[in-house]
């Protein structure tokens, strides 16, 4: 027992709204009932304020029964079973009655650890402490677990304890979370810059670095990591480099059992499948033999998101046999209105150009004037293009530029407009160019682009169809959008390659939309078949992706689809 005064008293300074905590002890020298008398303050002498008075204490030689409703109550009175039935039937993640650190001093009882750890795991209550007591104990399995539990808090891996991928008896780490990114639009199809593959997505470049690092830490690849790196290739535009991993997966091993455990890539048959029939659109063209196979078995597929991409997938091939219409919408290009001048219409000059129906020739209408000149100016139509996509190249003033050939036209003086149709010369017939028809202070000027291409604009869906003269799709045709925003501000939007159904989405784009666009402007390059220029409004609204079945196109695929239902 402490020694204890019959009285203390204590000298205290109080501030203003201050609080101050004095403890004093007493003990019971038998059973019985008993008094305090309470604190009280006095001040120079004069009582000034006490606490209330005490009541009786009934001080007993035994414990009494008493409810343990918390782990405070089963402490101070229970014993250690006590707070393992506590444990087990009542909830752990209550602070109102329960908290580990109340419990921590007894788990240096080996036996106590182990029924607290089992009662935990029958919970699925994770508690880092508690498993830290493992290496008190040499419990092995908790230990393993205990290392793996901190790797995975994200708190350590940012202090620096980065690692993705470990194999060993006491660790195993395999920490990567695949993201699929869709749609992801790349608004560039070509490189830039010093580095190769640049990724303009910043979420989706973080994703594909994590990747690479797993990889990496790896070493030893598996089918799931060819998989994985083949959808992220593709989503960089990098086809050829994904049908090289495509190569290097066990195909046989995404047909398992479904039964098989939780590792099984069977449970990533259909991403497998997904890539295999998108590759073969790309390995067997026109044929498409695995794609078409590979698409047949999910038309009824119960997912509709999945559903979607293999329907969408028929439907190009169907377009590309021919067995949906090309739908020619087709916007008429701006035309510049002829200048006329009604006044003094017998005595002034006139002079007007234009491409006749043949293309490769000029049709000139003139009227009080005795001799034309025409000059060829060879352009790169992309530069000329990217550098001003909306101002027309016949406005250009190309005076201060050496024509690459000029030649005069006399003809005969005439009060009458008459034409004159005269010949490109051979020599350009297939370059792009800039023509000026001049005579004295008269200008005009025409573009000649040399070209086959016949382009079919689908204003409301933002997409534009290439076609040859006979109406057949054109792939691989390169098309390169701009923008002019409201404010009158003109931008690059976006760039890409038409599908092998000709068709680009050239309005598209992982952004909320295109409101605050005025035009757009698209210039169409094929290697082969020239190019040509479309102007052409925004979509009043771009559809958004919404998680419903799509429809087939095709009277086939329908057929196959119809033939699927009636089975299952």
């Amino acid at each position: 027992m402490q020694s204890l005064e019959y009285s203390k008293s204590t000298t205290l300074n109080l501030q203003p709204l201050n609080t101050e905590i004095v403890e004093f002890n007493f003990y019971f020298p038998t059973t019985g009932e008993f008094t305090c008398y309470p604190a009280s303050i006095t001040k120079n002498g004069f009582l000034v304020g006490n606490a209330a008075a005490i009541g009786k204490l009934k001080v007993v030689s035994e414990q009494t029964e008493k409810p343990m409703n918390t782990i405070q109550d089963i402490l101070a009175v229970g014993s250690k079973d006590d707070i393992l039935q506590f444990m087990r039937t009542n909830s752990l993640t209550n602070a109102e009655i329960f908290s580990f650190d109340s419990i921590y001093w007894l788990l240096k009882e080996k036996s106590f650890y182990e029924q607290v750890v089992q009662i935990l795991r029958e919970k699925f209550i994770f508690e880092e402490v508690v498993w830290q007591f493992s290496v008190l104990h040499g419990d092995y399995a908790t230990f393993k677990e205990y290392i793996y539990s901190i790797y995975n808090n994200k708190v350590i891996r940012d202090k620096g304890f980065e690692l993705r991928y470990f194999d060993s008896e006491v660790l195993k780490i395999d920490y990567f979370q695949f993201k699929e990114y869709n749609p992801l639009i790349n608004p560039r199809v070509h490189d830039i810059g010093p580095h190769k593959h640049n990724i303009l997505n910043r979420d989706f470049k973080n994703t594909y670095n994590d990747f690479l690092s797993y990889l990496v830490d790896k070493k030893q690849l598996d089918s799931k990591d060819w998989l994985y790196l083949g959808l992220y290739l593709i989503l960089q535009d990098r086809i050829d480099d994904a049908i090289q991993v495509y190569d290097k997966i066990d195909a046989k091993s995404w047909y398992d059992s479904p039964e098989a455990d939780a590792t099984s890539p069977y449970l990533l048959k259909i991403q497998f499948d997904y890539l295999s029939a998108y590759l073969d659109l790309y390995r067997d063209y026109p044929k498409f033999t695995k794609a078409r196979a590979i698409c047949q078995e999910y038309l009824v597929y119960p997912v509709f998101t999945w559903r979607n991409r293999f329907i969408d997938l028929a439907n190009q091939i169907a377009e590309f046999d021919g067995e949906v219409a090309i739908e020619k919408i087709v916007l008429d290009d701006q035309q510049s209105k002829k200048d006329k001048n009604d006044r003094e219409a017998d005595k002034s000059e006139y002079i007007n150009a234009e491409l006749s129906s043949e293309s490769d020739k000029i049709k000139i209408t003139h009227k009080n004037i005795t001799e034309i000149e025409v000059a060829y100016y060879k352009i790169d139509l992309e530069i000329m293009f990217s550098k001003d996509p909306f101002v027309s190249l016949g406005v250009t003033d190309y005076s201060f530029v050496k024509a690459n050939f000029v030649k005069v036209h006399h003809v005969t003086l005439s009060s009458d407009y008459s034409n004159l149709e005269i010949d490109i010369e051979p020599e350009f017939k297939a370059s792009n160019m800039l023509i000026q028809v001049t005579s004295g202070a008269l200008t005009k000027s025409l573009t000649y682009f040399p070209s086959s291409l016949k382009a079919y604009i689908i204003e409301n869906h933002g997409q534009v169809k290439i076609t040859d003269q006979q109406n057949k799709p054109l792939s691989k045709v390169y098309v390169k959008c701009f923008q002019k925003k409201k404010d009158g501000q003109v931008s690059f939007y976006k760039d890409g390659y038409t599908d092998l159904r000709g068709t680009f989405d050239y309005a598209a784009l992982n952004l909320d939309g295109v409101g605050n666009i005025d035009k757009f402007s698209l210039l169409v390059v094929s290697q082969d078949k020239g190019a040509l220029i479309k102007q052409t409004n925004p979509p009043l609204n771009l559809s958004k992706s919404e998680n419903k079945a799509m429809d087939l196109a095709s009277a086939n695929w329908q057929g196959m689809h119809a033939a699927q239902i009636e089975v299952a």
